[in-house]
């Protein structure tokens, strides 16, 4: 949506360093549900569309 991670973390009551680990492809990073619908919520978007993403193949 042209959100930097700085203003994204910014609406959705995270840190920017928090998100953006959240965001990177190659590392699993544990966060709550509450975290999940901030995020959502500041992106104008259901909680469930940022879980419907399609994942690498496994090896």
């Amino acid at each position: 949506q042209g959100m930097s991670q700085e203003k994204l973390a910014e609406k959705a009551k995270i840190s920017r360093s928090h998100l953006s680990s959240i965001e990177a492809p190659n590392i699993v990073r544990p966060f709550s549900l509450e975290v999940l619908y901030n995020i959502a919520d500041a992106l104008g978007v259901r909680a469930g569309d940022l879980l419907n993403a399609t994942l690498p193949p496994t090896k």
